[in-house]
C-alpha cells in the first residue's frame, strides 16, 4: 500500500490528538466513524501541553514543577469524555484505548512517533491557543503515515454520499496519494473526483482555442491512462477527472464544496508535492471537510 508501510493493515490503529478544543473533537468523532469502518483500534493521545511561566524579559519556560504530576486529573478527565464519545459512536465493534493520561512537552514528537506504528493520525486543525495549528502542520510535515487534519465547522455538515477529491500534479510520481485516495473512495462507495492542473506553457504565446482543446484532451487522455492501473484494481471506484488551467488551489476548494474527503501528496518535508507550503496552508484555511495529506517520495 504506502512505500514505508508494506504491512500494513487494519491491525495497525488509528491515532487521534486529543486536547478538548472543538476541533478535537470534530477529529475525535471523525477517526472513531473511520475506526468503526475499518475495524480497527482507535488509540487516543493528549496533545495539551504544560503551562508556560512568563518572565519580565519575556521569556517563557516551562513551569518547574513535575510534568507527571501536572494536571493529570484534568487530562485524565479529558481523556475519559473522549472515550466516552468514541465508545459511543463504534458501539463496541472497535477498541478505543488510552496511551497515557499526561500532558507532554512535545506532542509533535510523540505523535510523529506514533506515526510509524498507524494506520493514520488524525488531528484538529486549531485548538486552545496557537500551538495545536502548528502541531497539525508538523506532524503533517513528517509523519510516514497518512494524517487527516479537520476544521470544527458548525454549519457544515460532512456529507455521507460526497465524493473523494484527489489533487496530483503527476500520477506516475505520485502512487501512494493515488492509492490512498482510490482506497478511500472505495472505503466510502462513492466517486472519486481527480484534480489535476495542466501546464499552460505551450498556450501562452498563441490565442488558439482550437490548439488549447486539443492540448486539454491530451492532458486528460494522458492522465486516465496513468490512473488505469488502479481503476483496474479498484473497479467499482468511479472516477471523474477534473483537467484544470485555474491555480489547483482553486480548483481543490471548488470540488471540495460537496466533498467528504479532499486527498493530497506531500513530498518529503515539501506539502502538496510541487505546490508551495503556502498553498497547502490556504487549502487548510479554505476546506471544510477532511484534509489527507499522503506522503511520498
Amino acid at each position: 500500500m504506502y512505500p514505508e508501510f508494506e504491512e500494513r493493515s487494519s491491525q495497525l490503529p488509528i491515532v487521534v490528538g486529543v486536547d478538548g478544543s472543538s476541533a478535537s473533537r470534530q477529529a475525535l468523532l471523525w477517526a472513531a466513524h473511520e475506526s468503526r469502518r475499518r475495524r480497527t483500534r482507535l488509540m487516543l493521545v493528549p496533545t495539551t501541553r504544560p503551562p508556560v511561566l512568563y518572565y519580565g524579559n519575556g521569556m517563557g519556560v516551562w513551569a518547574s514543577i513535575d510534568v507527571d504530576t501536572f494536571r493529570t486529573d484534568e487530562c485524565q478527565a479529558l481523556l475519559d469524555e473522549a472515550l466516552t464519545v468514541a465508545a459511543d459512536v463504534t458501539k463496541g465493534a472497535v477498541a478505543a484505548e488510552i496511551t497515557n493520561n499526561q500532558p507532554t512537552v512535545q506532542p509533535v514528537v510523540d505523535l510523529i512517533e506514533r506515526s510509524h506504528r498507524a494506520q493514520m493520525i488524525v488531528l484538529g486543525a486549531h485548538g486552545p491557543g496557537k500551538h495545536v495549528g502548528a502541531l497539525a502542520r508538523s506532524v503533517a510535515a513528517h509523519s510516514p503515515c497518512p494524517v487527516v487534519i479537520l476544521h470544527h465547522s458548525p454549519k457544515h455538515q460532512i456529507p455521507a454520499t460526497g465524493p473523494v477529491v484527489l489533487g496530483i500534479n503527476d500520477a506516475t510520481t505520485s502512487a501512494p496519494t493515488v492509492e490512498a485516495a482510490f482506497e478511500e473512495a472505495s472505503l466510502r462507495c462513492v466517486d472519486l473526483v481527480v484534480i489535476h492542473r495542466w501546464s499552460t506553457d505551450a498556450t501562452e504565446a498563441c490565442d488558439d482555442s482550437v490548439l488549447e482543446w486539443a492540448l486539454e484532451l491530451e492532458e486528460y487522455t494522458a492522465l486516465s491512462e496513468e490512473l488505469k492501473p488502479w481503476q483496474q484494481r479498484f473497479p467499482s471506484v468511479t472516477v471523474r477527472l477534473g483537467v484544470v488551467r485555474t491555480s489547483a488551489r482553486r480548483a481543490l476548494v471548488e470540488a471540495a464544496s460537496d466533498a467528504q474527503l479532499v486527498v493530497v501528496g506531500r513530498r518529503d518535508t515539501t506539502w502538496l508535492g510541487a505546490l508551495r507550503p503556502t498553498t497547502a496552508t490556504a487549502l487548510l484555511r479554505r476546506l471544510e471537510c477532511p484534509l489527507m495529506i499522503v506522503h511520498h517520495s
